[in-house]
């Protein structure tokens, strides 16, 4: 579990770095604190499903990025 928490984590770091977006873009343009954002890319928060339905979106991340999700 905590495996999966820090994969899912470096995969917002580097999506968020692919897309050339900083943490505060990528909150602002989510609506939510840039801290926030920070303990997801830290892996020291788990997001909700909501969460990371958002983060798909924004990211522009394929449906298999939430089969982990769903699963859990």
């Amino acid at each position: 579990m905590l495996r999966e928490r820090y994969k899912t984590a470096e995969l917002f770091k580097r999506a968020r770095i692919d897309n050339n977006l900083s943490q505060q873009a990528i909150s602002e343009k989510l609506d939510i604190q840039q801290g926030y954002f920070s303990l997801l890319e830290r892996g020291l928060t788990k997001p909700s499903l909501g969460m990371v339905l958002r983060l798909k979106n924004a990211f522009g991340l394929p449906w298999e990025f939430i089969e982990g999700f769903i699963d859990e």
